[in-house]
């Protein structure tokens, strides 16, 4: 039979979609509808073999019925057009960033959620597991989202979705994808003039230049984040920063400069009174004397840093903390003190699904 007119105005905004496939709850976004008219419409358009369900619950357009299905779309009025694809990547960005919630890893000043309201329908996502799952099965809708939200000049969800990211890409190796999402909404946030979009943005590109090595890059990167956290007076943003800028300074030996870093980070988290930024600041700095030979003060900032990161409920700082307190108890002979707390921060790491701790 044929297709009703909420039907074939689906079929039609199928055709917007930036990734390859797409579930119910992103279809009842995109269709402004509920999670429950948006399976019985898809279950419809299945019926009619306009769509496939490759993997239960996801489905695709074949590429000609995707081609007709945009061509349709394209002649539908712009506003309601724009309207469709800002509340999917809407969806997108809040979902993403409730994940990222779950998702333990190197704290920045990166994930802020877009100025929208969250969507109607959306996954719950309750654990680590259940967050890492729906990140990595929407992993290549997400980026074609930010590439999307930038061309479509929609850069607040380029921005939302790259940083929400931006963790778990970092913690499960995807790191080319984290890049290249970062110069993607970086270029979004200048085209706006959005300067805390920037900055975030900034840090985290710093912090990944930082693991692939890319030494100037990430310098030139943190030291414009610095400079525009300084510049929008946000203490936190400075802290994270500089804390990274100091990871590339021990990187490339340059102990003074990177304790001087750290020094000041402390400082600033203080005056900010942001526990878990002076606790993550301590381990940096921490790291830097134990580098340096000064173990008895290693070991002193590491154990500040200890009930600060609990008490701000950061398993991961946490965790961060024990591994290098290991470290240098070890170095110092403790080999009892060194193992206990090397097990505690395995304990720590594998409940946090964080494979590189």
């Amino acid at each position: 039979g044929d297709l009703t007119e909420g039907q074939q105005r689906l079929f039609r905004r199928l055709g917007l979609i930036p990734g390859a496939d797409i579930d119910s709850y992103a279809v009842a976004a995109l269709d402004d509808t509920s999670l429950e008219s948006a399976r019985s419409q898809l279950d419809e358009l299945y019926d009619h073999h306009l769509i496939t369900e490759p993997a239960p619950g996801r489905y695709v357009l074949h590429d000609l019925l995707r081609e007709y299905a945009r061509a349709l779309a394209a002649a539908d009025d712009d506003a309601e057009i724009h309207a469709a694809a800002g509340r999917l990547l809407n969806y997108y960005a809040h979902v993403a960033a409730a994940a990222s919630r779950h998702i333990a890893t190197w704290t920045t000043a990166g994930g802020r959620l877009p100025p929208t309201g969250p969507p109607a329908s959306a996954p719950v996502l309750a654990t680590s597991g259940e967050a890492a799952a729906w990140l990595e099965s929407e992993r290549p809708n997400l980026h074609a989202a930010v590439n999307y939200a930038a061309t479509e000049r929609m850069p607040l969800f380029a921005i939302a979705i790259a940083a929400a990211m931006g963790g778990f890409l970092r913690s499960r190796g995807h790191w080319d994808q984290a890049a290249d999402q970062y110069q993607t909404a970086l270029i979004a946030a200048r085209e706006a003039g959005d300067l805390p979009g920037q900055a975030g943005v900034l840090d985290e590109l710093g912090l990944l230049q930082q693991l692939a090595s890319e030494y100037p890059a990430a310098t030139a990167s943190l030291a414009e984040a610095i400079g525009l956290f300084r510049e929008l007076g946000d203490l936190p943003g400075q802290v994270y920063a500089l804390n990274h800028l100091g990871l590339v300074q021990v990187d490339v030996a340059d102990y003074p400069a990177a304790a001087a870093s750290h020094r000041q980070a402390l400082e600033l988290a203080r005056d900010a009174g942001d526990q878990l930024a002076e606790a993550v600041s301590l381990v940096d700095l921490g790291m830097v004397q134990q580098m340096t030979g000064d173990y008895p003060a290693a070991i002193a900032s590491y154990e500040r840093a200890l009930p600060l990161a609990r008490s701000a409920g950061s398993a991961f700082d946490e965790a961060d903390a024990l591994c290098e307190l290991g470290a240098v108890r070890r170095l110092t002979g403790d080999y009892p003190g060194a193992a206990a707390c090397e097990r505690q921060a395995l304990d720590l790491f594998r409940h946090l699904g964080d494979r590189l701790g």
